[in-house]
């Protein structure tokens, strides 16, 4: 049988429930929507660790800082409304 899945990749760690095992390489439209929000919450973890630094640095201005922010923690609460209640942010009511 010849094996169709085409090319591989290794899955991070850091991608809950999955494994570190070889699987098929997705496109955009097939990867799954908790290892999007795995990774937009993982982007948002690092923009509030780094952004302070950048700012005081004077890379960034504040308030593009804040805005790049709100845009993550607003497509984590669109795809995963539950899951705005962790260390990383807070919950929008």
């Amino acid at each position: 049988m010849t094996d169709t899945r085409g090319p591989t990749m290794k899955v991070p760690k850091d991608h809950a429930g999955e494994t570190d095992n070889m699987f098929p390489e997705p496109t955009a439209d097939q990867v799954p929507l908790t290892s999007i929000i795995v990774e937009l919450k993982r982007e948002l973890a690092m923009r509030k660790s780094v952004y302070p630094k950048w700012v005081s640095a004077g890379k960034i201005d504040p308030q593009v800082a804040a805005a790049r922010v709100l845009y993550i923690e607003a497509a984590i609460l669109r795809l995963d409304p539950e899951g705005m209640t962790d260390e990383n942010h807070t919950k929008r009511n």
